[in-house]
């Protein structure tokens, strides 16, 4: 059988056109025959030191076809590739493991050839008594998936290694712009950091007698949006919750759509009605505030499906939103108001058609003993965006002073209308916005 596949196929050899894969340290060839007819993938596992040397030698390779012929069969064991003294395994990389019979075409003589051993030189063939035209042969089925499985088996557990070193670089580059981040975000303002000074930040232990209702409102259905209202209600949530105490249970944040004028006053019935005496109510709200020309400049609160031309909810008059909060069963209540009722937010007019000019909200009354409220700003002023912070200004340095820990509303209010009076006065003289108060400013977080 060694003659015979020596006569059909020639001498088995790798072919120069290699490929290799620096990752998975492997060369991906073709070995074939000098006659034809024999050619098989392989996959050949060469460390990548040796990589350059085994290519420029290929010609000098040599390459060993082992099979078997057992049952009629000639199977294909193995492929060994040598270099010098170093063998190298050549798996098989074809995924047709199917086998076929083998078949010898015999010409003009007879195959009786005496029983050897397989592969021995000892195989007595003569081409003058027969010729042999094809050998078909198999590839040993258990032994080619095998292999098979082990390239793919160290294929993965390469793979790992590098994905993990390349997950372990990409975290140091990941902690090293954010360092960079943040230093820059001390030095020049930046990016919104209130998550990252929170994050530091004590919380306190939850108190069953806290409520807190809040309103975000950026996008309207009939009017322009109120820029990073809604970034501003979520944040506030998060930093009023862990620095006072507040239980998730006593909390109701209605955002965007989820603060049209039923859903506002659904719940903030619900939630007052749940209210009991010594319990405090914080309310947050952010979005547009617009004055009724008709009702003597009364303000209102604008919910996200209410159109600015036509106001006749008087459920959303500050006067009566004021009114129910201190007409609850809760011994304090503490509103913080990102909007002023001039007409307009950002230094635009909110009521289109109308020149931008500023109107100045009637007053509205409320119990200011157990009461107190900080706005935005005062009279005619307009509430403004801080978009290096991506928030509304004065929900921003509201945020800043609950975390640096003002629990003293009086101290609380100093902080956030120093610091909002003096960034508006940056902005530009037609920004500025100082922060006001009503009510009992004694009251404590």
């Amino acid at each position: 059988m060694e003659k015979a596949y020596s006569i059909v196929y020639g001498k088995p050899y790798l072919e120069n056109s290699l490929k290799y894969d620096a990752d998975s340290e492997t060369f991906f060839g073709v070995v074939t025959s000098t006659k034809g007819g024999f050619s098989e993938k392989v996959a050949v596992r060469v460390p990548i030191d040796q990589a350059e040397s085994f290519e420029k030698n290929i010609n000098s390779l040599k390459t060993s076809v082992v099979f078997d012929y057992k049952d009629n069969q000639l199977a294909l064991k193995k492929i060994v590739v040598k270099k010098a003294n170093t063998p190298y395994i050549a798996m098989l990389s074809d995924i047709n493991f199917k086998s076929e019979n083998i078949s010898v075409a015999v010409g003009g003589g007879s195959l009786n050839l005496p029983a050897s051993p397989l592969l021995s030189s000892s195989l007595a063939v003569s081409a003058s008594d027969y010729s042999i035209g094809e050998v078909s042969y198999s590839k040993d089925p258990e032994i080619a998936k095998l292999q098979k499985q082990k390239f793919e088996l160290e294929k993965n557990v390469r793979y790992k290694k590098q994905t993990l070193i390349k997950e372990a670089e990409l975290r140091a580059q990941k902690l090293a712009l954010e360092s960079q981040i943040a230093l820059l975000e001390q030095t020049k303002g930046g990016v919104n950091d209130i998550p990252s000074l929170l994050k530091k930040s004590k919380a306190k232990k939850v108190d069953n007698t806290k409520w807190l209702f809040i309103v975000g409102i950026e996008n309207y259905e009939y009017t322009d949006p109120v820029a990073f209202s809604a970034n501003s209600a979520k944040e506030f949530k998060s930093v009023i919750e862990k620095r006072l105490g507040i239980p998730e249970s006593n909390i109701r944040t209605l955002i965007n759509r989820g603060a049209t004028s039923s859903k506002i006053d659904y719940n903030l019935k619900d939630m007052l009605r749940r209210v009991k005496s010594g319990d405090t109510v914080y309310f947050y709200y952010s979005g547009h505030g617009i004055p009724v020309p008709a009702q003597d400049n009364a303000p209102y609160m604008l919910a996200q499906d209410m159109n600015p031309a036509y106001i006749d909810d008087e459920r959303f008059k500050l006067q009566n939103i004021y009114k129910k909060l201190s007409n609850s069963k809760a011994t304090k209540i503490v509103a913080f108001i990102d909007s002023c009722f001039s007409g307009g937010t950002d230094n635009q007019a909110l009521i289109k058609g109308v020149a931008a000019t500023r109107i100045k909200p009637k007053s509205v009354t409320f119990n200011k003993n157990k009461m107190v409220v900080i706005s935005a700003g005062s009279g005619t002023q307009y509430s403004n965006k801080y978009d290096e912070k991506s928030n509304r200004l004065f929900s921003y340095y509201l945020m800043r002073g609950l975390i640096n820990n003002n629990t003293d509303i009086n101290r609380l209010y100093d902080y956030v209308k120093s610091n909002v009076q003096e960034k508006s006065y940056e902005m530009g003289a037609s920004y500025e916005q100082v922060p006001v108060y009503s009510g009992n400013i004694g009251l404590e977080l």
